[in-house]
């Protein structure tokens, strides 16, 4: 099956995608990251509160930034759920890193579940050297995603599941010149139909002052879209997306941070999914279907048609999104309160609306407890609909999809981390549940997912 590589682990299922994203976070990058999503935008594990070590200011960590998720769904973005223990915020000041522990290395493993039979097991490894005191580094980052799934996506289909296996590779470095720190990324991805190589690069500069931080940035995937099973020269699709990213960061005193961003994504090529075909209905057969009840899962193919032309999209596609985000410290009780808006819309008429409050306090010594709520609510694409009518099975929609990330639907997420650290060592378990609603999706009304997520990280 086709994996888009711009999603992250909770959006790598092709067509039994999943409709969020923690992320991670999954990049759960499931905050202002798709999505994903929660394994997106997991929280990561703050500073310890109380000691030395704790920062002045709130640290700005566990989402992503504003354009992360992908077409509307909350579940879009490049980045792996705990990627990073602290996701650095693309809108702050790099993080200080002391040169007695320059070596931090990483490993972690995401476990989602869900109950349209998607199940995807997740391990990452990373390893990071600082160059220097002010965010400059190097890193390098492996991910393999196995994904398992008979969802209805795919049994409506025609198949009776697949397993797949991903692999993903990343290699990235930063280095701070004064106030100025530019960065360069390379990822590429691997899949038995699907290769993709991405490449970004961005500026993060302090205005002035700390307290005042901007960020650039550009990045553009190109991927070689392949059918399982098919030659390339029988058939093969290519897709580009572009994407341009502003931040800005003001901390307006030690205890309050407010950041905005801005993404602006441009993609063109194949956007279809290549084992997708759409069901049609004539007239005569859509008044028998509601005659005797209206269509469903279970009556669909009853009525349809023999006709099933495949997925048609445009070729194109302008993304926006905006992001908002304050984040409180109150350190009489060592919690940090940060509240994430987003708003998305695209030329497909998409548009989302995304909510997210997050607490987080150190209950005792080393040990920091956080809980997340994500709201997330989206309309439909101007083309999508329920069932696809005609007048007579010569006259086709000319743009007809059965991907439920471009039907309207909301989504709630819930999510729990505990984390133990010391000046060497961190390790965090996750755990999540979200629950969707589609409005209009025929093969599905409701889905609920689970989510595990652990890691570990030691800092040299």
């Amino acid at each position: 099956m086709q994996l888009s590589p711009e999603e992250g682990a909770w959006a790598r299922c092709g067509a039994a995608r999943l409709p969020w994203g923690l992320g991670l976070l999954l990049a759960l990058g499931l905050v202002l990251g798709v999505g994903p999503a929660l394994a997106q935008d997991a929280v990561e594990p703050p500073p310890a509160a109380g000691t030395a070590e704790e920062p002045d200011a709130p640290e700005d960590a566990g989402s992503e930034d504003a354009g992360s998720e992908g077409a509307g769904s909350e579940g879009a973005g490049s980045e792996h759920a705990g990627s990073d223990d602290e996701l650095d915020d693309a809108g702050a000041a790099p993080p200080a890193m002391p040169l007695d522990g320059r070596l931090r290395a990483a490993t972690d493993v995401l476990v989602y579940s869900d109950d349209n039979a998607v199940r995807v097991v997740s391990p990452q490894l990373s390893v990071r050297y600082a160059l220097d005191e002010d965010g400059g580094e190097i890193s390098a980052r492996a991910v393999v995603d196995v994904i398992s799934a008979a969802s209805v996506d795919v049994v409506t289909h025609a198949t009776n599941g697949f397993d797949e296996v991903r692999y993903e590779a990343e290699l990235a470095a930063s280095k701070a010149f004064g106030d100025h720190t530019p960065s360069l990324a390379y990822r590429a991805s691997r899949e038995p139909d699907y290769v993709s190589h991405g490449v970004s690069v961005g500026l993060t500069s302090r205005l002035g002052t700390p307290d005042s931080v901007l960020a650039l940035g550009w990045g553009g995937t190109f991927d070689r879209v392949g059918r399982s099973g098919t030659p390339r020269d029988a058939f093969e699709e290519h897709l580009q997306t572009h994407t341009a990213s502003l931040a800005y960061t003001q901390t307006l005193s030690p205890r309050l941070l407010l950041r905005g961003a801005y993404n602006l994504v441009y993609q063109r090529g194949y956007m279809e999914k290549p084992y997708r075909y759409v069901p049609l209905f004539t007239e005569a057969q859509a008044a028998a279907a509601e005659a005797s009840g209206g269509l469903d899962l279970d009556s669909f193919d009853a009525f349809r048609s023999n006709v099933r032309p495949p997925e048609e999209v445009p070729d194109t596609r302008v993304r926006h999104a905006a992001a908002l985000r304050a984040l409180a410290y109150f350190p009489d009780t060592r919690t940090s309160l940060r509240l994430d808006y987003r708003f998305y819309a695209d030329d497909w008429d998409v548009r989302a609306h995304t909510l997210e409050p997050v607490v987080r306090s150190a209950i005792r010594e080393h040990w920091e407890l956080a809980g997340w709520l994500r709201a997330y609510r989206q309309s439909g694409a101007s083309f999508w609909q329920r069932a696809y009518v005609v007048p007579d099975l010569g006259t086709l929609p000319h743009y007809r999809s059965v991907d439920r990330d471009l039907s309207p639907y909301t989504t709630l997420t819930f999510g729990l981390r505990t984390t133990w650290r010391n000046e060497r060592w961190a390790v965090y378990l996750d755990a999540a549940v979200a629950q969707t609603w589609y409005d209009d999706f025929l093969y599905l009304d409701t889905l609920t997912a689970l989510l595990a997520q652990a890691g570990v990280r030691i800092t040299l």
